[in-house]
């Protein structure tokens, strides 16, 4: 009887440390997942707080002239109409092809964003966008708009 009393401890024993084993293992796996899963890990910022100030005011900036410039188009529908002689169609397809091309476009600019420094990133893309306002607003038909 006492045989079968030390072989039951034995094997209960052996079950406790193989189920140590199995949450060590999971809790292991649950770190290299973790770690794998996210990037941004072990980041260290180098910038400088003037530099991130910098970032962040262009940012917004972009921001609000993103905002004004897609409400800018659809304000003057009606001047459009009789200076070009088009229809609220034919203006409504502007804003669709503005925004089919800025989503065409989005991933193309996250990796130029992944290449260059976010401030240069930044500025041409305002230019871009500036010569484009700038052909719009030049444009003597509604064809070259």
């Amino acid at each position: 009887m006492a045989e079968v009393v030390v072989e039951r401890e034995d094997s209960l024993a052996n079950v406790s440390l193989e189920s140590e084993e199995v949450e060590k293992n999971k809790q292991e796996a649950k770190q290299q997942h973790q770690s794998e899963s996210d990037p941004d890990e072990g980041y260290v910022e180098t910038r400088s707080q003037r530099q991130a100030w910098l970032e962040y005011v262009l940012m917004a900036l972009c921001n609000i002239a993103w905002t004004i410039d897609a409400s800018l188009l659809p304000t003057f529908f009606h001047e459009y109409q009789g200076l070009f002689k088009v229809s609220q169609t034919e203006l409504s397809m502007l804003a669709t092809v503005k925004g089919v091309v800025a989503a065409m476009f989005a991933f193309p600019a996250g990796f130029v964003g992944e290449l260059l420094p976010r401030p240069q990133v930044i500025g041409l893309g305002m230019l871009f966008w500036a010569g484009g306002l700038m052909i719009c607003g030049m444009a003597g038909s509604f064809q070259v708009m």
